[in-house]
């Protein structure tokens, strides 16, 4: 699967996750909004306080959506 509007880099306990952008903004209307926004090429990289097993657990979720 390809997706070519850029990506979304998290930071979670220091680990780097990198999500494509039309994936999220797809599933979220609050990303969709926030990534609308910020629409200057650059590479958004947002750092969550939460624990990798529950961004694992997000991410998986996400991608079975697809």
């Amino acid at each position: 699967m390809q997706f070519s509007s850029g990506s979304v880099v998290f930071s979670v306990q220091n680990v780097l996750f990198r999500i494509p952008k039309a994936l999220l903004q797809q599933h979220s209307e609050a990303f969709s909004s926030m990534l609308d926004m910020s629409n200057d090429g650059k590479e958004e990289r947002i750092v969550l306080q939460d624990s990798l097993e529950a961004f694992r657990d997000f991410r998986s979720a996400l991608f079975t959506c697809v």
